[in-house]
């Protein structure tokens, strides 16, 4: 069924909360992403090549927003390339492979660059990918969730492939970002407020002693 006329138009006036997806190469980072926008499981995906882009409406706390989810490759070689999309985002979402130590330890490398370069307020939420593999388990999840304590990270064990938590995880970021832009705008609300001029009505027929603004 072809989409009605307008759809788009009205999707482009939704709140956008801008998320980038960070990890290192083979956690599965764009299975997660095409799970979670597209509701597709594909056992073999080519590996990332720059950015990729896929976009997700959701209910926020009774407010619909739209998710700008954007995975960037994992790769060392294209960590520099990451950078300039740091600056724009609102939140990041970090994965590791439970199977793959190593991919826990380089969460502390991409915290580290995401709070270089990213907004001071940016909200970060840490997902341990392939919990239907617990026969290869390396990493258990009291290890996970306590890595992600120090680093001040959220934290989720999910599953591709079984479609577990993905939708939670990305809930709970996007209801971080919503707090944080809620309260912008509340302090941009309390700073528009016009302080009234100190006039002293004796001087309003005298011109001359009135005082002058310098």
């Amino acid at each position: 069924m072809e989409p009605r006329p307008g759809k788009r138009k009205s999707e482009s006036n939704l709140d956008t909360y801008k998320v980038l997806l960070l990890g290192d190469a083979g956690v599965g980072k764009s299975s997660l992403l095409r799970r979670y926008t597209e509701g597709i499981y594909s056992i073999s995906i080519d590996a990332t090549v720059g950015i990729d882009y896929r976009a997700k409406i959701l209910n926020c706390e009774g407010k619909t927003i739209k998710l700008q989810i954007w995975d960037t490759a994992g790769q060392e070689r294209f960590k520099t390339l990451t950078q300039a999309f740091y600056r724009s985002c609102d939140g990041i979402c970090i994965v590791y492979d439970i199977m793959n130590r190593n991919s826990l330890i380089s969460v502390e490398q991409w915290v580290r660059q995401a709070k270089q370069c990213a907004p001071e307020d940016i909200k970060m939420v840490l997902l341990g990918n392939k919990t239907d593999d617990e026969k290869r388990r390396e990493i258990s999840y009291d290890e996970g969730y306590q890595f992600a304590s120090s680093l001040g990270l959220t934290f989720f064990e999910v599953s591709v492939k079984e479609n577990s938590y993905i939708d939670e995880g990305f809930y709970e970021l996007a209801t971080q970002i919503k707090k944080v832009k809620d309260g912008k705008m509340k302090k941009d609300d309390e700073a528009v407020v016009l302080k009234p001029e100190l006039v002293n009505p004796e001087n309003l027929n005298n011109p001359s002693s009135q005082s002058k603004c310098c």
